[in-house]
């Protein structure tokens, strides 16, 4: 018996230690019912909303159980619980287990949704919500609820109706005194309705507006002009309530100098005094040498001069200047290209765009080298040709063509000649038909044999193929068409091209290499190539303008509206230009850069009226030309301290970045916040988060009668100034149900977005698992068999183990029929 207790104590604490699991199958249904509850959501759709949850509560296929979220959640089990809910609408003194309507925490009710459950059960959750959160992401909780295999259904509820409120005020340029620096306004309405906004500083009216109000949000851009320099309070007012509060700084009116030739300028001076600008206008001559009499000047134009007409000594005073952290709009013109243009010259490299172009090209000999061979059959060598006979098109008569179509061998069916007999070349590339296999060798052997036999500026080789070729000394080739000034570009079609070679060839051959998958692109690459190697730098034809990339400058400026240009200058981009508006073709019209402590501009058409005077007559034209030296000047006006703050749900959040004059962080400093709203003042330590990078935060509570003003204090002076409103909870502002929202976190969990309650109790033959760890009973066993062991043992139960019988030396007597004989010792 002992022993049978000690092995079955052992072999219990051995499979303890594997930590066993079993597992059960279980079709069992549990639905978990979350409904929002907040002040955002409509009083019908809430109603309508218990009334279908009344309907599930009798259900009888399934457990049902309840939640109930604003600002906190609560868990429930009988609809009953929900109907007498207690709520408040914020504010202290609230009862315990109070839900605050004034609130939405969707992460949080989510989360507490999941510890509902329980183990071994297939699992509902049913969100009836506006999906308007004013706290949390939901999406954070997402993860919990798959890895539980919880499906979360959606259903959208209404929002309440509520009446036009402004939700946030954004400066779109900082204000300057007597000019129009302008301001988005971000209205949020329930319904559709006409509204009065209204913008005031000091008590002074600066503009006043009707609004077509529509639910939901919609952005108001407004255009004011500001009183003289100094501090004042910004206030929006709407339907003749006030709704927003801003303290801002008025700059002085910021000044231009324009420069151009001769009796040129007044009509670019007038329209950027229209736009509050302080407009001079000088010749060339009058620019001067020194760096330091341009910063008088936020910003300098240079309208269409001659780079010679400048001077070198001026040229490096203007490069110094824009270094310094000055603002500089280049705009072109017939004047700034050919012998007395700007490349290589002082201030070209502060520029965005480069001026390493030519003039207009006369000579140039353009040869296509074809993949014929059989892998291009069909509709590859149908698109391939017909990009043949476009990049023919696009060249005139004095310049010349040729085709090498090759498989094994190279066919010259188009041989190099003047391209003005079309007909019967654009009829021999008709006649290409795909055969036998590829080898670029001989093609691009052929292709250097014509081009050498000519003269031409240009001599430029397209190599087009789809397979791998031959092995050969591609490099040693390439080198001999180089040495004859050829450049060689390559496209490769599909995914069996040969990708290595072809770019390694176009990077010997100082040209261009593209890979595509459809073939219908070869037809844009080729016309590029081609146009690529015709491009003027002075282009003179009708362009329009598009928007390459959105940019502050641009914003309330409609491009599309925009007439044609007459006419621009081909310049080539640099790496690190943002390029903001572009021809239709495809050349940069607008681009920027940050240089230095500055930032240039370039304006490739010119600001004379030979090519944009149909912009002149454009009334966008204006604001874009004084965003765009806003901009420029802004760079001058950004300190080494960028001191911003926004507002992120419930807390304020300030940021900091701070750099020397040199561009190098400035680490180690001790900036403070202070913060007041009204008589309410809170000073905190801004943290260093990174190399130059502060940043503090510090919640917030409604505040309708005050802003929060927060300034930025460093070295005991008041370095920074900035403002945020927030005169009630977000949840009590009008607003659109998040359908959005809703369906992204049904369809994640492989959930409905607005189900039936057929849908939500259906099985669809699912089956949840149980695990059960059996290691905890495993180890109680291994105890309990201990315990009776030793029990039975001090209740004599278990007979004792025979002791070992041990014989000692000792003196034994022997006696025989009664006599002694002697002693005899016990044997060792």
């Amino acid at each position: 018996m002992r022993h049978l207790l000690r092995a079955a104590f052992l072999i219990a604490l051995a499979m303890a230690l594997f930590e066993p699991v079993w597992s059960r199958s279980s079709d069992r249904l549990q639905v978990v019912f979350a409904l929002d509850v907040s002040s955002s959501v409509g009083a019908e759709s809430l109603a309508g909303g218990l009334d279908w949850l009344a309907e599930a509560a009798n259900r009888r296929d399934a457990d049902v159980s309840f939640l109930a979220f604003a600002g906190s959640a609560q868990t429930l089990g009988r609809i009953d619980d929900l109907r007498h809910l207690k709520v408040t609408d914020g504010g202290r003194g609230a009862a315990p287990g109070t839900i605050d309507r004034s609130a939405t925490d969707l992460e949080s009710a989510l989360r507490l949704a999941r510890s509902a459950f329980d183990p071994g059960v297939v699992k509902r959750l049913v969100l009836l919500s506006d999906g308007l959160a004013t706290s949390g992401d939901p999406r954070a909780a997402l993860g919990g609820l798959i890895a539980d295999r919880v499906r979360l259904d959606t259903v959208p509820l209404a929002t309440a109706v509520g009446r036009p409120v402004v939700a946030r005020v954004t400066l779109v340029s900082p204000p300057r005194a007597r000019s129009p620096a302008p301001l988005e306004v971000e209205v949020l309405s329930g319904v559709a309705t006409t509204s009065r906004l209204v913008l005031t500083v000091d008590g002074q009216e600066l503009t006043a507006t009707e609004l077509e109000v529509a639910p939901g949000s919609q952005l108001v851009r407004l255009d004011p002009r500001y009183p003289e320099p100094g501090e004042v309070e910004l206030l929006v007012e709407l339907d003749g309530s006030v709704q927003w509060r801003q303290p801002i700084l008025i700059g002085p009116r910021p000044g231009a100098l324009v420069v151009a030739q001769a009796g040129r300028g007044k009509a670019l001076a007038d329209l950027l005094g229209a736009q509050g600008w302080r407009v001079t206008v000088v010749e060339p001559s009058a620019v001067g040498t020194r760096s330091g009499k341009l910063a008088e000047w936020d910003a300098v134009v240079l309208s269409n001069v001659a780079a010679k007409a400048l001077g070198e000594p001026s040229l490096e005073a203007l490069r110094d200047y824009t270094l310094g952290g000055g603002g500089l709009l280049f705009a072109g013109g017939d004047a700034t290209f050919g012998e007395e243009g700007y490349s290589e010259s002082a201030i070209e490299p502060v520029l965005p765009l480069r001026f390493n172009v030519e003039e207009e090209r006369t000579d140039v000999a353009l040869m296509v080298a074809l993949d014929k061979s059989y892998s291009m059959k069909g509709a590859k060598i149908e698109l391939a040709k017909e990009a043949t006979k476009a990049a023919l098109g696009e060249l005139e008569d004095r310049h010349r063509f040729g085709v090498v179509a090759f498989d094994w061998e190279p066919y010259d069916v188009v041989p190099l000649q003047l391209a003005n007999n079309r007909q019967q070349m654009l009829d021999a590339i008709s006649r290409i038909e795909a055969s036998a296999q590829t080898n670029f060798y001989p093609a691009l052997e052929s292709c250097l044999r014509q081009l050498s036999e000519v003269e031409a500026e240009v001599k430029h080789v397209i190599l087009l193929s789809d397979g791998k070729t031959y092995p050969d000394d591609y490099e040693k080739l390439i080198a001999r068409m180089r040495a004859a000034e050829i450049t060689v570009s390559t496209v490769g079609v599909g995914s069996e091209a040969d990708r290595e070679l072809l770019a390694d060839i176009a990077r010997w051959g100082d040209g261009q290499t593209y890979f595509v998958e459809d073939a219908k692109r070869v037809q844009r690459i080729l016309l590029d190539e081609a146009r690529g190697k015709l491009e003027e730098t002075l282009v003179e034809e009708p362009v329009r303008a598009v928007v390459a990339q959105p940019n502050r400058a641009l914003r309330g400026i409609v491009v599309s509206a925009a007439p044609a240009l007459l006419g621009h200058l081909n310049l080539e981009p640099r790496d690190e230009s943002e390029i903001v508006l572009e021809t239709d073709t495809g050349k940069p019209l607008l681009a920027r850069r940050n240089v230095g402590l500055g930032r240039t501009w370039i304006f490739t058409s010119d600001l004379e009226g030979r090519w944009s005077a149909p912009w002149f007559r454009w009334s966008g034209f204006g604001p874009l030309l004084s965003q765009v030296l806003h901009d420029a000047a802004g760079r001058k006006e950004e300190p080494g301290l960028d001191f911003r703050i926004r507002r992120d749900q419930q807390r304020l959040v300030a940021t900091l970045r701070a750099l020397d004059d040199g561009g190098r962080h400035r680490n180690g400093l001790e900036p403070k916040l202070r913060v007041s709203a009204g008589s309410r003042n809170t000073e905190t330590p801004m943290r260093q988060t990174g190399p130059g990078f502060y940043a503090a935060d510090l919640e917030l509570a409604p505040s309708a009668d005050h802003p929060y003003v927060a300034e930025l204090w460093l070295d005991g002076r008041r370095q920074g100034l900035g403002s945020v409103y927030y005169p009630e909870s977000d949840d009590l502002r009008p607003g659109l149900p998040d359908h959005a929202l809703l369906r992204q976190l049904a369809a994640a969990s492989g959930g409905h977005f607005q189900p039936s309650l057929d849908q939500v109790f259906e099985r669809s033959g699912e089956h949840a698992t149980r695990r059960v760890e059996l290691w905890p009973a495993l180890v109680a066993l291994a105890l309990a068999l201990f315990v009776v062991e030793v029990l039975l043992r001090r209740t004599g139960r278990l007979s004792p183990r025979p002791e070992p019988v041990v014989v000692r030396p000792a003196t034994v007597t022997a006696t025989v029929t009664g006599a002694v004989t002697g002693r005899v010792a016990e044997p060792s």
